[in-house]
């Protein structure tokens, strides 16, 4: 920016003009600390003590400082002697010490003591990923780096194959970038790789002050950093010499950039810009997950990717667990007789499928079912930790027969219409369904078409709606909820996550966050409260993302040589994304749900463009999004890509944020890149390429 602004603060003003950029005043510069020394040796101390009039104070910083030769900070003198800046002026002015200032870094890690580890023996399936991936590595490689999918199931040992690849990469005097999809998942990658790297390890992520963030890049900037670990913003980390990027649990929607109102930002996704690191400079890149988006399974599929399979858990690590968990479970009263067989412990837990509509014809209508309650009494009877987990996205948005599990869908888009109440967006109806790709519009039904039953109603639950429930059903339970509302503030998600672990809590309630890659080898039991919840979003990865959270909460359970299950409620039992959840099936819900995509031409399949226009009056928005889609037609028919799919204008999903009025149009098909190309949108509309989201 410097060598820019050398030249001419135009273009600076340009993009700041546009929102591309801003300044921000704070701490994102260096801080100065005083700094304290001897002025003369440290032999001439004892002579001196006998020669002052000073009070005892002047004496005793003279002696500390006799004793610590190296220059120390104000604040440690002070800590240390009691004395105040008075008393080192007075010395300063005798010439005894001398004061000057020094940088000090603002280290988020200040404090934390790291337990060194040492790698454990790899399994075989370890050892046979791990020697594709060395030589990777290792390769004198001039053009483009290899990109690996690493599909291992929950506790198969993803992450030892990342801790390898790193020390490998530092070994070659390389650095490493390591992305997670959570803030939360933070606390517990910092835990893994300080054990391994110790202070080469440096963080950026949203939640380290500006202060934090701006002294962690640095240090990677001037090498003294070596592994950059972080959330999705980390791609971008100063590393001069790249030589591995880690991205774990790569199927995260968080690893792309949406749209927020009032920002405008590149709308990237993480992956995509590994890839074309690997391409600038040769570095690997590893992406890993037990439920690989559909995306990197079809270039795996396709040989863009290297494919490497793990199928079983861990067993030997769930052993080396067991000196650390002994202690805790005898504190709690549990004490186990043995330890399963090898190929129990390297299992997956079991899962059960509990049907709702059974339950309310049984007359359950309580939120849990009368399985699930009992296995909660069970676990905690037994000493052992529970988690209960709720897809909130979602909640309370599409209309379902609590009887047959009918869901209001739209007939041109397979996809499932949005109930809305009276906003003013929508329509001047009291509740009307929309669908929010095609715009269009139904009322509300009180019969169920499918079975004619009177039970149909909009679907929703809360956190605090299970977490109030489970302190009426289960009153002796320690219970917690993690979710964005309880761990909003700094440091939240760690200490939550370092109480649960210690046992200081018996119940987990929480959202997605809890789903994503956390190991917590007391909990034997995960109860996931509705798992359709999201299943009927009107989002073509509706299923998909199912799918995953299902399988990625189902793993959490089961992870030491206690064991586990799991429990899944549904009003849609027989639906593929459940059914292959519960069987942990990847391969099933690939296929099936590639079949989906192909039949509508859905990515990767084909591409997907979203545009998005807001303004701060509804007609105004609605005006332009016609204008637009009125433009794009006919451009579409005059170019002759009949393949191509001009879909909306319809209000989006979130029909007004931040008081801006929202609508969006679609491009689908093969030649929607060649549609946009050669066209000039007018100002105030956001183009997203392959979007996480069409919500």
């Amino acid at each position: 920016l410097e060598a820019v602004r050398a030249q001419s603060d135009a273009p600076l003003r340009a993009l700041l003009a546009r929102g591309w950029l801003s300044v921000a005043d704070g701490d994102g510069e260096s801080v100065q600390a005083g700094a304290v020394c001897l002025a003369v040796p440290p032999a001439r101390v004892p002579g001196l003590l006998t020669e002052m009039r000073g009070t005892q104070t002047h004496l005793t910083v003279l002696e500390f400082l006799a004793r610590n030769p190296t220059e120390m900070t104000v604040g440690e003198v002070y800590a240390a002697t009691g004395a105040m800046l008075r008393h080192l002026e007075a010395l300063a002015a005798e010439g005894l010490i001398l004061i000057t200032e020094r940088e000090v870094t603002r280290n988020p890690l200040a404090g934390r003591v790291f337990a060194p580890d040492e790698p454990p023996v790899l399994t075989d399936e370890q050892s046979e990923a791990w020697r594709e991936i060395e030589v990777s590595l290792n390769v004198d490689r001039r053009g483009p780096g290899e990109v690996f999918l690493i599909h291992g199931v929950t506790g198969s040992g993803k992450t030892e194959l990342y801790l390898r690849a790193v020390a490998e990469v530092l070994r070659q005097k390389r650095q490493a970038i390591v992305l997670v999809p959570e803030i939360a998942l933070t606390p517990q990658t910092i835990a893994r790789f300080g054990a391994r790297f110790g202070e080469t390890i440096a963080l950026q992520h949203s939640q380290l002050s500006l202060g934090e963030r701006f002294d962690e890049w640095r240090r990677l900037r001037d090498g003294r950093a070596e592994v950059a670990i972080g959330s999705r913003s980390a791609i971008f980390a100063p590393v001069a010499s790249p030589g591995l990027v880690v991205i774990d649990e790569e199927h995260e929607w968080t690893y792309k950039q949406e749209a927020l109102p009032g920002y405008c930002f590149p709308h990237y996704h993480a992956r995509d810009v590994a890839e074309t690191l690997a391409r600038l400079t040769g570095c690997t890149v590893l992406l890993g997950s037990a439920t690989p988006s559909v995306e990197s399974a079809y270039r795996a599929q396709s040989g863009a990717y290297r494919l490497l399979t793990m199928s079983g858990r861990v067993a030997l690590q769930r052993r080396q667990r067991t000196a650390t968990l002994r202690p805790l479970l005898q504190q709690r009263g549990v004490v186990p007789d043995s330890e399963p067989p090898d190929e129990l412990a390297g299992g997956l837990p079991p899962v059960q499928v509990v049907d709702l509509r059974q339950e309310l014809r049984a007359g359950n209508t309580s939120i849990f079912s009368r399985a699930l309650q009992r296995a909660v009494e069970t676990t905690l009877s037994a000493g052992e930790q529970a988690v209960l987990f709720l897809n909130r996205r979602g909640a309370s948005t599409f209309v379902m027969c609590r009887d047959c599990g009918w869901v209001a869908s739209c007939p041109r888009c397979d996809l499932s219409l949005t109930y809305h109440e009276r906003s003013g967006v929508i329509s001047s109806a009291p509740t009307s369904l929309v669908c929010h790709q095609c715009n269009r519009h139904a009322p509300v039904p009180t019969i169920c078409p499918r079975c004619l039953s009177v039970r149909v109603k909009h679907f929703g639950v809360g956190t605090e709606q299970v977490e109030t429930r489970a302190r009426e059903l289960f009153p002796g339970a320690r219970i917690m909820r993690w979710d964005k509302d309880t761990a909003s503030e700094k440091g939240a998600h760690e200490r939550m996550l370092s109480r649960f672990a210690a046992g200081q809590a018996d119940l987990l309630i929480g959202t997605q966050m809890i789903a994503k890659g956390l190991d917590l080898p007391l909990v034997t039991l995960v109860g996931v409260i509705t798992a359709d919840t999201a299943m009927h979003l009107p989002d073509f990865r509706a299923a998909e993302r199912t799918f995953q959270l299902l399988t990625q909460v189902a793993g959490r359970a089961g992870r030491s040589f206690l064991g586990g299950r799991v429990i899944l409620q549904t009003y849609t039992p027989l639906h593929y994304a459940i059914q292959a959840a519960s069987r942990h099936d990847y391969h099933t819900f690939y296929t099936h749900e590639m079949a989906f995509r192909a039949e509508h031409a859905y990515p990767p399949l084909a591409p997907l463009i979203k545009l998005v226009y807001s303004a701060s009056k509804a007609e105004t928005a609605q005006a332009a999004a016609e204008e637009l889609a009125g433009v794009l037609a006919t451009h579409l028919a005059q170019l002759g890509l009949g393949a191509t799919d001009l879909i909306g204008p319809a209000p989006a999903f979130f029909g007004r944020l931040w008081g801006r009025y929202r609508w969006q149009l679609l491009v689908r098909g093969p030649g929607a890149h060649e549609l946009l190309l050669g066209l000039t949108l007018p100002p105030g509309w956001i183009v997203d390429v392959d979007p996480g989201s069409v919500l």
